[in-house]
């Protein structure tokens, strides 16, 4: 008699409701969380019967009831924002701006950034490489903690990226020379821009509009300049050494006939910069409206990238959707199908040119580009 009445108790349990929740809690992630005590005694009624039938009917019950309980969380995920928008969203709190953008989630306690500082300082002092005869800038901190950050305070690493940095600098010397009118024109087209907000996560974020290059007037090798110098102008500030970089790249409407101005040396000698010789984080690369022709370059180039910079590339196409899921559309222009205004690139040039001590207008521009012959031609400022 007492098995009969667990085993009648055990198919109540199993049949009595289409949606069987007994022991489960939906979180507001949609995680099923089963209740121990009420999962053992079920079980426990079940395996009072020797038969294979109650079992079978306990396991599939238990799986319908997790399939509907995690059909119920996706629908629910789908009729409101993700979680991860409530988990990055920036409620303007009162809190210090370093402190929002993200600075002070570096796991490290100041006592181990002095720490790595100090070591780094040391390394420097006593190498013996050629790359490192003028130490003078060494002896700055802030510029010792640009690698410092791109290393995630690993001396070692830290160490080898600054002996590269004056390697690659030693081995080019006139891209770090002062910005001529071929660096201002590609600033004034925005190759490449800088958003004046930052993202969710406190990262500095790039643009490009390659539909704006004019190769005859300003080469390939000026866009790679402008981007250097636009780079070695932003590592000023601390949370740009921290949080790292989002670059999007627009390819709407560029043509074949500048693709063909696409340089292999110029690219190559930018991928070895980009990727191993500069104190610089890139933590996406995003892609929008690329033709065929571009991925198929993009195809090309990938064999040169490490696997953690290839993984970070994302080729959006035409849909703008997943670039909004990226970054938030406050803080993206309109050609980005963000809710700000049309990119101007006025901005940054302004910034740029006061921090070089250069005057920005369009004459001034001119003057700088007439002496310089790019290909046998004049450049020139449209």
């Amino acid at each position: 008699m007492k098995y009969a009445i667990k085993f009648y108790f055990s198919l109540r349990i199993v049949r009595s409701s289409n949606s069987i929740v007994v022991g489960t809690r939906l979180c507001k992630r949609g995680i099923i969380r089963f209740n121990e005590r009420a999962a053992a005694r079920a079980r426990a009624a079940c395996s009072a019967h020797t038969a294979s039938r109650p079992r079978a009917l306990w396991r599939r019950a238990l799986a319908q009831s997790s399939h509907r309980v995690s059909e119920r969380a996706v629908s629910q995920s789908r009729s409101g924002p993700p979680m991860n928008e409530y988990a990055e969203y920036d409620w303007r709190l009162p809190l210090p701006a370093a402190q929002r953008c993200g600075v002070g989630r570096v796991r490290l306690s100041d006592g181990d950034r002095q720490r790595a500082l100090r070591g780094l300082r040391d390394a420097v002092d006593a190498s013996l490489n050629l790359a490192l005869r003028d130490k003078s800038r060494c002896q700055d901190d802030a510029f010792l903690r640009r690698f410092l950050y791109a290393r995630k305070h690993d001396v070692q690493r830290s160490f080898e990226l600054l002996v590269r940095y004056y390697e690659y600098r030693r081995a080019h010397p006139e891209f770090w020379a002062p910005a001529d009118g071929g660096v201002l024109r590609a600033l004034a087209d925005g190759l490449p821009g800088v958003l004046a907000q930052r993202d969710r996560r406190g990262r500095c974020v790039l643009v490009l509009f390659a539909a704006n290059w004019t190769p005859h007037a300003c080469p390939l090798l000026s866009v790679y300049r402008a981007l250097l110098l636009t780079l070695e102008r932003t590592l000023d500030d601390v949370q740009n050494q921290a949080n790292g970089y989002v670059v999007v790249v627009d390819w709407t409407e560029f043509t074949f006939k500048q693709s063909r101005n696409l340089q292999p040396k110029t690219l190559k000698l930018m991928i070895d910069g980009l990727q191993d010789c500069l104190p610089v984080r890139f933590k996406s690369i995003h892609f929008i409206g690329q033709p065929w022709y571009v991925e198929t370059a993009l195809a090309v180039i990938k064999p040169y990238l490490h696997a953690k910079t290839r993984d970070r590339i994302v080729l959006h196409g035409n849909n703008l959707s997943t670039l909004h899921d990226a970054l938030p559309l406050d803080i993206l222009p309109a050609e980005l199908g963000g809710e700000g205004p049309s990119y101007n690139s006025e901005r940054w040039l302004q910034e740029f040119c006061r921090g070089e001590n250069l005057d920005p207008t369009p004459g001034a521009r001119a003057r700088a580009a007439a002496p310089n012959r790019i290909g046998g031609r004049r450049s020139a400022h449209r």
